[in-house]
């Protein structure tokens, strides 16, 4: 057999690595980053695709541990039905007693809409003194 041009034997070799593995983690997302770098870039030098394939590991590891621990936070605090019925309350006794501005921005705001300019912030803030003032009365 012949002996293949420089970023083919990494190429070959990886995809042997990969042809060995049964399951799919974070040294499988690895390699494919660096079998993907090879196909695109071709590179003159093996050290970036060593490079390559740590990174992509570190990464995959990264967000699986991130997905872990923000999906442990959701379930972990689910509201219970009786905080629900406060919520609520709290959000119809607020509506009663704030002015319509306040309250559309505080609803926005609680949507997950930015508070963009300067003055949307100061008004936001100044809602929710307002609110906090009403609801410990």
């Amino acid at each position: 057999m012949t002996e293949l041009p420089h970023p083919w034997d990494a190429y070959a070799s990886a995809q042997a690595q990969l042809s060995t593995r049964t399951a799919i983690g974070d040294r499988s997302w690895g390699l494919e980053a660096a079998l993907n770098r090879l196909v695109v870039s071709m590179p003159s030098d093996p050290a970036p695709f060593a490079t390559v394939q740590a990174s992509a590991e570190r990464r995959a590891r990264y967000s699986r541990a991130l997905i872990a621990r923000n999906v442990a936070a959701l379930n972990s605090e689910a509201p219970s039905a009786t905080t629900q019925m406060e919520a609520r309350s709290d959000l119809i006794f607020l509506g009663r007693h704030l002015s319509a501005p306040d309250m559309a921005s505080l609803l926005a705001v609680g949507l997950g809409n930015s508070a963009s300019t300067e003055a949307a912030r100061q008004r936001v803030a100044r809602a929710r003194r307002r609110a906090r003032m009403l609801l410990i009365k």
